[in-house]
């Protein structure tokens, strides 16, 4: 279910649907991963999602967040240790943790519900900073540097600014997509500098029908709006932009271009458009990743990877053969200039099971996974 490296500690994080949760050393890649984890927990309830500050590490399960810590020590290599569950939600909401994102910028982390709520917790504390109930259910979000970017069930993105440790709404965006299913949303490192103004908001989003939308929004620096007598006498609109604290607002519509990613030649000679489930970055090149369709040799299902140049609009390469649909990626670049993609492949049924209705145990049994390690070098592949 999901994918989280500390490259604080070199520890590599992989969770299932089962609520197994496995960490593998990554100091020395290459023979890290093939020794097996180095610790291995399970929890008895799915895990949804991870997240990893300093040296505390956020686990987020569908009814509550556990909290851990790398404990270093004398530990050769790391050692992981639980505290103890945390936020448990009320039965009486009968909603869900769906996702969340942590920032390193204002040191929060923000968590998504089922019906549609979006909390804002200080780090590493958890104290809440801010709450939103949004009008429509949220499909997936993520966040970088001050914004926040979150696709909803009715074809929507709304963009937040947090600078303030709060939800500023700046904008309502079309996500342009016929059917109203984004599978993952990835912010690009399009700006570095906050107070650089105009500077452009990148991000890439990822729907069930194998395609990708790049959205470029423009921010700009709201100005101060001027009274006069004469306005005021009149009662004329002193400004029609929005104020808020940051000082910043999106006054033009975004800019977008839409491409088919995934596309599969099945034996029928028809082609499959596969869903896409995980967006990466890797050395400037967007990662898409998912379902590959039928190899035409057996019939079996194998995932695969693209890499796309966006400011040229096309794609680099193309890597298939993967044992099954690649659902999670996690990329991160070494100390000797070599860049890591893992894929998670595992079987994707997973992602239409309902999650259960209490947080008792919980237990099902899926397909064997794996994950596949690819090591990038600067000119090879």
């Amino acid at each position: 279910t999901t994918l989280c490296h500390s490259s604080s500690f070199n520890i590599l994080f992989l969770a299932t649907m089962n609520g197994e949760l496995f960490a593998y050393n990554t100091d020395g890649f290459g023979d890290g991963l093939g020794k097996g984890p180095i610790w291995k927990s399970y929890f008895g309830q799915p895990v949804l999602q991870i997240c990893c500050y300093e040296s505390t590490i956020f686990i987020l399960h569908p009814f509550s967040v556990s909290v851990g810590q790398i404990n270093t020590g004398s530990a050769e290599p790391p050692c992981f240790e639980i505290s103890g569950e945390v936020k448990q939600l009320s039965s009486v909401n009968q909603c869900i943790y769906q996702m969340m994102k942590m920032s390193e910028i204002t040191n929060t982390l923000i968590i998504a519900t089922s019906n549609g709520r979006l909390t804002m917790y200080n780090l590493p504390d958890l104290n809440i900073y801010d709450e939103i109930n949004l009008e429509h259910k949220i499909q997936t979000f993520d966040m970088m540097l001050n914004y926040l970017v979150v696709s909803t069930n009715n074809r929507e993105n709304e963009i937040f600014d947090t600078s303030c440790r709060k939800f500023i709404h700046l904008k309502k965006q079309s996500s342009g997509f016929k059917y109203p299913i984004t599978t993952a949303i990835k912010i690009l490192n399009s700006t570095t500098d906050m107070n650089d103004l105009p500077h452009d908001l990148i991000f890439a989003q990822a729907g069930l029908e194998g395609k990708v939308s790049i959205v470029t929004t423009t921010i700009e620096s709201q100005t101060e709006p001027t009274v006069t007598l004469n306005t005021a006498a009149r009662s004329a609109p002193i400004s029609s932009s929005v104020t808020n604290p940051s000082g910043i607002y999106i006054p033009h519509d975004e800019k977008k271009f839409i491409f088919r990613a995934h596309r599969s030649t099945l034996s029928d000679n028809n082609i499959l458009v596969g869903p896409i489930y995980s967006l990466s970055m890797v050395n400037g090149y967007l990662v898409t990743s998912g379902y590959g369709g039928d190899n035409k040799q057996g019939g079996k299902v194998e995932g695969s990877v693209c890499f796309w140049d966006i400011n040229h609009k096309r794609r680099v390469k193309l890597c298939r053969g993967f044992p099954h649909s690649v659902v999670q990626t996690c990329s991160w670049n070494t100390e000797s200039g070599k860049s890591i993609l893992v894929c998670g492949c595992s079987d994707d049924s997973f992602k239409n099971m309902p999650v259960p209705a209490e947080s008792s145990s919980f237990v099902h049994t899926v397909p064997p996974s794996s994950i596949v390690v690819m090591v990038l070098g600067e000119r090879k592949w």
